[in-house]
């Protein structure tokens, strides 16, 4: 069975880039404390920059399918994949974060890097 990292390394490596072992614990907590406010809002939504420190953001938000795992590909090969506001980008990056949070069967997900 696929997780959420199995989907950012097969984007990663899709890509021609080595596969993450390591995500940021903190950085992930904060990441995930903003799908949380996003599911309060009812829409994606990005981290003011003053709080980013210097970090680079994707949000997506989706109607789950099948599965939290298979939204986040969803959401990470449609929606970041063929983005161009940098969102690919921060896939790519080597220093990842990322939160997930669902709430009324939408899937609401968020990556940060640096």
């Amino acid at each position: 069975m696929d997780s959420i990292v199995d989907k950012i390394n097969a984007f990663r490596v899709s890509n021609g880039v080595a596969p993450i072992r390591y995500f940021d614990r903190l950085e992930s907590d904060h990441c995930l404390a903003h799908a949380l406010y996003m599911a309060g809002l009812d829409e994606p939504c990005h981290t003011p920059d003053y709080f980013l420190n210097g970090k680079g953001e994707a949000v997506g938000a989706h109607s789950c399918i099948n599965s939290v795992v298979d939204t986040v590909g969803h959401i990470i090969f449609e929606q970041f994949g063929k983005s161009d506001k940098g969102h690919r980008e921060i896939l790519l990056n080597n220093n990842i974060a990322y939160g997930v949070y669902t709430c009324n069967s939408m899937v609401y997900f968020v990556v940060r890097s640096w």
